[in-house]
């Protein structure tokens, strides 16, 4: 399985510098059976850009936005945890009149003290948890 980990190594200010906003990536390298470090711009290692989605079948493979402010998703939420990865946020723009059920993963927790409110724009974020737990965390909010 390969991983990676990005990690600032030096930031340096030197006259005889051309790049400023170099980084070291370590890879691991499968035919070799260890991590090896290359280097890269920062610029090139950003997190990709957010998509935007429709519906309320929620995966984690990348980071998405379902559905708008203006067009929200209805119903229940279905979360999908194949090929989830660790750390995935989803934004869900929702709006119905009773709260949606989720499904999909055993261990759905909501955090803090947002409560869905009915008829209005609720905007939920989803994250996966874990890759040994089926966990999604999740927040509500409302506009202003």
């Amino acid at each position: 399985m390969k991983q990676d980990f990005t990690e600032k190594l030096d930031w340096f200010n030197d006259d005889t510098a051309t790049d400023l906003d170099l980084i070291y990536v370590v890879d691991y390298d499968d035919k070799r059976k260890r991590y090896t470090p290359k280097k890269k711009k920062l610029s090139s290692v950003g997190p990709p850009a957010r998509t935007q989605e429709t519906g309320v079948i929620i995966g984690f493979i990348s980071e998405k936005v379902y559905n708008t402010a203006t067009t929200p998703g209805t119903g229940n939420i279905a979360m999908k945890p194949q090929l989830a990865k660790l750390g995935i946020v989803q934004k869900i723009y929702h709006n119905d009149v009773t709260p949606p059920v989720f499904s999909g993963v055993a261990d759905i927790q909501i955090m803090g003290t947002g409560v869905y409110v009915p008829g209005v724009l609720n905007i939920i974020y989803a994250e996966w948890t874990g890759p040994t737990e089926s966990r999604i965390e999740y927040w509500i909010t409302q506009e202003g």
